[in-house]
């Protein structure tokens, strides 16, 4: 599968978590409220600041907002816990999770792994995309059979540079697609020819 912007600055290139590639403007502008990016992804408000917790070792990108009430959440956090959320119903542990997440942000050398294309799942386990076009185990780096993607994260479609670019959401029997570039970054229906990126 080959913006909007607030008030609010974009996190530094690389923030927190070390320096590496991190995605472009549009990604990385918050234009959610904590809650409103869990009522998004239909999961509790808790979860998602569970989640953002931590620092460098949080898993979901959330920034200081410009002033107070304002949105802390980057395209780039709702897309990261869109995929945690994805995994967490496919039945991988938060152990494992985290224990992925930490391998591959020191191998790969960027903090928002779970924005990335370069990350899979399979039977359990997160994976990644190496350099050879090969899936490794996150945990061990141990290169894996590819297996069948979650159908979770092939809701997420990505821009030419890997970066998470939009997403498609269930609600009952229709779909809904966030976008940051289209409705302000607002769930919209999804276009009748199915999902983006396809």
């Amino acid at each position: 599968m080959k913006g909007y912007g607030g008030p609010a600055r974009a996190p530094e290139p690389g923030r927190p978590g070390g320096a590496g590639p991190a995605p472009p403007a549009p990604y990385s502008v918050p234009i959610y409220r904590q809650a409103e990016a869990a009522r998004i992804l239909g999961v509790p408000r808790s979860t998602l600041r569970h989640w953002a917790a931590g620092g460098a070792a949080a898993l979901v990108t959330v920034t200081r907002p410009a002033g107070r009430g304002g949105p802390s959440v980057p395209f780039t956090g709702l897309a990261e816990a869109f995929v945690l959320a994805s995994l967490r119903r496919a039945g991988v542990p938060m152990q494992r999770i985290r224990a992925g997440v930490a391998r591959l942000r020191a191998e790969l050398g960027m903090r928002p792994v779970l924005a990335s294309d370069r990350l899979r799942a399979a039977g359990g386990e997160l994976l990644w995309l190496d350099a050879d076009g090969g899936l490794a185990e996150a945990r061990s780096g141990q290169l894996v059979l590819r297996e069948a993607i979650e159908d979770g994260l092939g809701r997420v479609s990505y821009d030419a540079d890997g970066w998470a670019r939009a997403i498609t959401i269930r609600r009952g029997d229709s779909e809904l697609v966030v976008d940051p570039l289209v409705n302000g970054g607002r769930p919209a229906p999804a276009p009748v020819t199915g999902r983006p990126g396809r």
